[in-house]
């Protein structure tokens, strides 16, 4: 009964606004009136409209040091393979003393000269930096530590999963999939382009925790190549000491 009354209210104002915006709307008002008691509110004060130069010296509020951008990886070393990346989104907060990479989402290919071994990634990151010296006048290098998640997949990789402890198996083949954390070290040039834009050049490297043996689960890969198992072919896919180099535009 409660509940019926909530509803019976909720109908009856949504109808009464309803009605009354309805009527508002249906009123001889030229369009350039309806809001015309908050014009004032609108203009600038009426020594600024008759000297506008004067303008430039009025306070402004501080704007807020969060910056966005989106940014590009052309180069990077994954072991013996080459990556790229497009960084999808990428979020900042920027002062005197703080670089912070709040929190980064980059999607990329690696590639090697054996073709099982090219694989696709996902990396979200954050990276807390301090800014330690000026560079070039509107520059800024800052240095901090990294860390994040990253998810890995081999396409020409088909495995199935097995629990070793009841030796059940999955019925079908799928592609090697993994994901673990990582962490390093991060080096960034930061040079301001306009007044809320800047220009960013990271210098990453990092390790990698993946695993191509096993499942967090503990179920165990089963190659359906199985001389992907060997130590000189694992040593292609395995996680190992990565080198970024990156590029980002923030606003």
């Amino acid at each position: 009964m409660k509940n019926l009354l909530k509803l019976i209210v909720f109908l009856f104002f949504g109808v009464m606004n309803f009605v009354y915006a309805g009527e508002y709307a249906s009123e001889e008002i030229p369009n350039h009136l309806r809001f015309e008691e908050n014009a004032d509110e609108k203009k600038d004060a009426q020594l600024i409209q008759d000297f506008p130069e004067l303008k430039k010296f009025l306070y402004q509020p501080p704007k807020a040091p969060i910056y966005i951008g989106v940014g590009v990886s052309p180069l990077g070393i994954m072991g013996s393979k080459l990556f790229t990346g497009i960084n999808l989104f990428q979020a900042h907060y920027i002062s005197s003393f703080w670089d912070v990479e709040i929190f980064s989402a980059t999607v990329g290919q690696a590639r090697s000269n054996k073709n099982f071994a090219n694989s696709n990634h996902f990396f979200a990151r954050t990276s807390p930096k301090i800014i330690v010296m000026n560079i070039f006048q509107t520059g800024t290098v800052s240095v901090g530590p990294v860390a994040g998640l990253e998810f890995v997949s081999f396409p020409k990789i088909p495995v199935k999963k097995r629990q070793p402890d009841t030796n059940q198996i999955t019925p079908d083949f799928e592609d090697l999939t993994s994901s673990g954390y990582f962490y390093g070290f991060m080096v960034s040039e930061t040079f301001i382009l306009a007044k809320d834009r800047r220009f960013k050049m990271n210098q990453t490297i990092f390790k990698q925790s993946y695993d191509v043996k096993k499942t967090e689960r503990g179920w165990i890969f089963d190659y359906q190549d199985s001389s992907i198992a060997l130590t000189d072919n694992q040593k292609e896919i395995q996680a190992d000491t990565v080198f970024m180099l990156e590029f980002a535009y923030l606003f």
